[in-house]
């Protein structure tokens, strides 16, 4: 096994587990407060209970799917790569002939603004988001993986 050269961390999932883990807590706080007053409980309080408690479950859903992800170039160019969950984790290892070069993708948010990501696609077509940020930034990341990977300069590329 070679050493590790550069490690690429995405760990943008994270907030969204700490955030689904706070409002969780509140949906259980909220509904310990209904349950426990002592006027007759009504019907708008069953309500506010039943949707904060729906959008909890929905919520903690959402983030159990978001993986965490960690990318690690060797010095002879393969890639260790780990994608970890609340609950599990996945660990694969790709050889240097089956990297290709990052590249930074331009695409927006919900919202309309622009989203830069520097992305690496694996042999079974997966497309790995690397980091995410302005377009200097991605151009930055882009160009230390493949400096490390040994992969040429692409600059930008369309979106994978």
């Amino acid at each position: 096994m070679s050493q590790l050269a550069v490690r690429f961390t995405n760990g943008s999932a994270l907030l969204f587990w700490v955030g689904a883990f706070a409002f969780d807590v509140t949906a259980v706080v909220l509904t310990g407060i209904t349950v426990t007053q002592p006027e007759p409980v009504t019907v708008m309080r069953i309500v506010a209970v039943g949707v904060a408690v729906l959008c909890a479950i929905g919520l903690s859903i959402g983030a159990v799917n978001q993986s965490r992800l960690t990318v690690e170039v060797e010095h002879d160019g393969s890639l260790d790569i780990v994608r970890q969950w609340p609950f599990r984790s996945e660990r694969t290892r790709i050889a240097a002939a089956d990297v290709t070069p990052a590249a930074v993708a331009e695409g927006t948010d919900a919202e309309g603004a622009p989203v830069h990501t520097c992305q690496i696609r694996l042999p079974d077509g997966t497309v790995l988001n690397l980091a995410e940020g302005g377009p200097v930034a991605m151009e930055e990341v882009a160009n230390r993986f493949n400096a490390t990977a040994g992969r040429p300069d692409t600059r930008r590329q369309p979106t994978f």
